[in-house]
């Protein structure tokens, strides 16, 4: 029914589906060599994960160890610059990012783009100076609502996106929507040239997170 619903709205101008599961796994989940541990591993991306690591316990001594089962490059880089907890095997995405490589089978035709909903709405919110708590909180049942009217809102006093009535409160009353529309708003920013390249110098062959350029 999934597959159907995005082959329906598909056109010739579609650019990107955006989905927010990990196109791909993490490094150690799929390798095939004879494991020496992490500690002692020599592929480029858990040597790149150690060094990054060591680089940053000088400055941040409570900076948590990477998982490379668990955790890909991308990931690990974005927890340490901006405080998310992103792990495509965690225990609570495993499960999603194993229907997502299901559904890949289905969507080979189509141009992905990974996108992570909470860490779109950080960099809009802290491009829009808008106060931190409604950037971590509008998951909360509790006051949910109220910080992603303020998100919303702030796109809209900006001339940056319409939105019918009925879609603006659907998208305040509901988080599942309102996550879809960061994903796809991510995806215009995509196709604008605004969101952060990924770095230079940094084994990202299990994938990139896009997320909206800073406006700092």
């Amino acid at each position: 029914m999934l597959i159907d619903l995005i082959q329906a709205n598909l056109t010739q101008n579609t650019k990107y589906l955006c989905v927010d599961f990990p196109l791909k796994v993490p490094k150690c989940v799929t390798c095939k060599l004879k494991c020496p541990g992490y500690e002692a591993c020599r592929e480029k991306e858990i040597v790149w994960m150690w060094k990054h690591y060591n680089k940053n316990k000088k400055q941040k001594p409570r900076i948590k160890i990477f998982t490379p089962y668990t955790q890909r490059v991308s990931e690990y880089l974005l927890n340490t610059e901006y405080g998310q907890s992103l792990e495509a095997y965690g225990a609570n995405t495993a499960p999603l990012t194993a229907r997502g490589q299901f559904l890949l089978k289905r969507l080979k035709k189509i141009s992905l783009l990974e996108v992570n909903p909470a860490l779109s709405v950080l960099r809009v919110g802290e491009n829009f100076k808008v106060a931190k708590n409604n950037m971590l909180y509008y998951k909360h049942q509790v006051g949910g609502d109220e910080a992603r009217q303020v998100l919303l809102d702030q796109l809209i006093k900006r001339d940056i996106v319409f939105v019918y009535q009925q879609d603006y409160q659907r998208l305040i009353h509901n988080c599942d929507a309102f996550e879809a529309f960061f994903n796809a708003y991510t995806g215009f920013l995509k196709s604008q040239n605004l969101c952060e390249p990924q770095p230079k110098d940094v084994p990202l062959a299990q994938g990139w997170i896009e997320f909206p350029l800073s406006r700092s």
